[in-house]
């Protein structure tokens, strides 16, 4: 059993290891798993939401209400949605009745908006690609690695936070926006639309959060409050692998053969120069001659 407040984490040798492991272990249907990769696996599972906040902290420590976090949050959110709708109607990007209808934090995700969206995918071959598709900076210790979500556990535990978790506390925390705060769901969020292609090429889906710095810490705070914390399968799962440049660019070859890459995942102008990017950066590793060696037999 395992504790479902706890990611699982686990070590590869390679990149290529992991690509094994992955075509035999995670292409299944036992669960329904998302991915997510990380070009350091120090990285936490942290919306860009959540970074802004930080920044705002960090860069503002004398305005002393910004030292509640959950606050803080609560403005950011507001003031970002109002803003960005108000722009995208001023510049007419979008027309209001459009602007109206959409998720624009999902819209404006890809556009460099600080959202609390936290992007997956349904691949762990495109997860992968994210993974590795920049080389390391120099120093930067070169451990990558792909997330793993389980979301029939993430059910489980949103179920259980509706109704075990906030029952417990409805009498102690008010009001009860409050209490949603202190103990939300992790949502699951799969729409997609016509503004944001990126999603069907990438089989994308998002989880929401809020008021916590990453998933991890939402997670275990959450399942510390549940009667039964154990579960057959994670609810996360850590894989790490180290990858050398000369792996990298074999392993995008490899990928580049399943039809994954920046041009297909990014079906944009920005997908285009960064597949053209991609492609001339790794034609500089293919060998400068080649032998051909020809018989009568």
């Amino acid at each position: 059993m395992y504790d479902l407040g706890m990611p699982d984490e686990r070590n590869f040798q390679s990149v290529t290891e992991f690509f094994d492991y992955a075509s035999e272990k995670l292409i299944t249907r036992d669960y329904d798993y998302g991915f997510r990769g990380h070009a350091n696996s120090g990285w936490q599972l942290e919306t860009t939401l959540s970074r802004f906040v930080n920044e705002i902290q960090l860069n503002y420590p004398e305005r002393g209400g910004y030292n509640d976090r959950e606050l803080l949050t609560k403005l950011c959110l507001q003031r970002l949605h109002e803003e960005f709708g108000n722009n995208l109607i001023t510049n007419k990007d979008l027309p209001q009745d459009r602007v109206e209808k959409i998720d624009l934090w999902q819209y404006g995700q890809h556009f460099g908006l600080p959202s609390p969206l936290l992007d997956w995918t349904h691949s762990p071959f495109i997860a992968l690609f994210f993974a590795i598709s920049e080389s390391a900076k120099k120093n930067e210790e070169n451990i990558r690695c792909v997330w793993v979500i389980n979301l029939n556990m993430l059910a489980h535990v949103n179920d259980q936070v509706i109704n075990e978790v906030r029952p417990k506390f409805e009498n102690k925390i008010s009001p009860e926006s409050v209490l949603y705060q202190q103990f939300p769901t992790s949502e699951i969020v799969r729409e997609s639309n016509e503004n944001n292609r990126r999603i069907a090429f990438q089989q994308g889906f998002f989880t929401k959060h809020e008021y916590y710095k990453s998933l991890e810490i939402w997670l275990k705070r959450v399942v510390d409050e549940m009667t039964f914390g154990k579960g057959d399968s994670p609810v996360l799962r850590k894989l790490n692998f180290p990858c050398s440049e000369r792996e990298r660019v074999s392993m995008l070859d490899r990928l580049d053969k399943m039809n994954i890459n920046n041009r297909t995942l990014f079906p944009d102008i920005f997908g285009s120069v960064r597949g053209a990017v991609d492609t001339v950066y790794r034609s500089f590793q293919a060998p400068k001659f080649r032998g051909f060696t020809f018989s009568q037999d």
